[in-house]
């Protein structure tokens, strides 16, 4: 019997991925879930026969008005939802031979830990990477994924194999069918709340509001003028940070030189020496005078950090009057800016206090920032010995 489904470009998308992964992320009303149960029950279900599919959400209370609902209506839509195949107490329901489990990551790991060939992770961002792997390693065919992007989680962290990955982003424009009073309602969050219109209007990458940096994008090298370079020491835990700081204008760009454990402070030299055919000034970490004092015997220009009360704050806000860029190969500074985050109080509210952590990098951009930016003592800021190498 042939069936006719109104589909969204979404649906359209699905049926043509033909990877291990589908990874849908979209904003509010963009189809994303309803769309992949449209490919699942008049697609898959109709073309196989003893399948095992499994959909997922972190909680499977959250099952109920959600996803299962939604298949029912379009099962029923299409004739093909059968009652008597639906056994509400496990939430599983049986399609043309196919059977079907809604099931939550808070189940039994004897209910959760079963084979399927057919898994949907839907909300993705509430999983955790473990609740993915586990995931994985029992699904046979091929894995669905959506979620809002209200910030970035294992699925941007290179967890997928990208060759083996199809993605589809969406908003609500890709939904046809959406009544007009729901669309003046998700365009009106444009004007109130611009976070959530990013997030669920746009369906762009959400910015957490505990962020440090909120605000920064990657480009593809440095330009403008060389202001200093910045390192924060460290050595068995945490990594030696080395960083430049360039300035174009209302421009600043991060660019990473090192960013290693171990070092010692012949390893320094070494890396500057290697790098720069005449040492730049360093501005270092005034909390290590001995090895400061060490590295400038060596032959380097190392100054110290200034560290007045408040310079923390001072340095940050120094940096965010700037628009910041980050080379597209400084990958640890993009890891620390997408972490680097205030402290939040017992009731969940932000202080103006950053973790001290995810912060090595930032820190040594931050004293460049101070020494060169802040016109602390009179003087307009330097630029350092650049040999040309880069």
């Amino acid at each position: 019997m042939q069936r006719t489904i109104k589909a969204t470009p979404v649906f359209e998308q699905i049926l043509d991925a033909s990877t291990r992964y589908v990874v849908n992320e979209g904003g509010t009303r963009s189809s994303k879930t309803y769309s992949f149960l449209q490919w699942l029950i008049a697609v898959y279900c109709m073309e196989n026969w003893g399948k095992r599919i499994d959909i997922f959400r972190k909680h499977s209370a959250t099952h109920v008005g959600a996803a299962l609902d939604q298949f029912i209506e379009i099962a029923d839509g299409l004739n093909l939802y059968d009652p008597r195949q639906h056994n509400k107490t496990l939430n599983h329901i049986v399609l043309n031979g196919n059977l079907i489990r809604f099931s939550g990551m808070d189940m039994s790991q004897k209910k959760r830990g079963v084979e399927r060939e057919i898994a949907f992770i839907n909300e993705a961002n509430e999983f955790t990477l473990e609740d993915f792997r586990q995931i994985k390693i029992r699904t046979t065919e091929r894995i669905f994924i959506d979620f809002n992007p209200s910030e970035k989680f294992w699925v941007h962290k290179g967890e997928l194999n990208q060759s083996e990955t199809t993605w589809i982003k969406s908003t609500y424009l890709d939904n046809p069918f959406l009544p007009q009073e729901l669309i003046d309602e998700i365009e009106r969050m444009k004007y109130i709340d611009p976070d959530f219109w990013r997030v669920y209007g746009l369906g762009e990458l959400g910015i957490p509001k505990e962020a440090v940096y909120p605000y920064w994008n990657v480009t593809p090298t440095t330009r403008g003028e060389r202001i200093g370079v910045g390192m924060d020491f460290g050595f068995t835990n945490d990594p030696t940070a080395i960083i430049e700081l360039w300035k174009d204008g209302d421009d600043i760009i991060l660019h990473e030189v090192a960013y290693q454990t171990g070092l010692t402070n012949p390893d320094i030299t070494n890396v500057i020496k290697s790098i720069y055919t005449t040492p730049p000034t360093i501005v270092a970490d005034s909390a290590e005078p001995k090895s400061i004092m060490e590295l400038r015997r060596m032959g380097l220009k190392i100054i110290e950090a200034k560290k007045p009360n408040g310079s923390v704050q001072f340095g940050i806000d120094l940096l965010r009057r700037y628009r910041i860029h980050v080379t597209q190969g400084s990958k640890n500074i993009i890891r620390e800016l997408e972490s680097y985050k205030y402290k939040t109080d017992k009731f969940g509210e932000i202080t103006n206090e950053p973790l001290d952590a995810n912060n090595h990098a930032l820190d040594a951009a931050r004293y460049v920032a101070y020494h060169f930016l802040s016109n602390p003592g009179g003087g307009k800021y330097v630029i350092g010995g650049f040999g040309g190498n880069r």
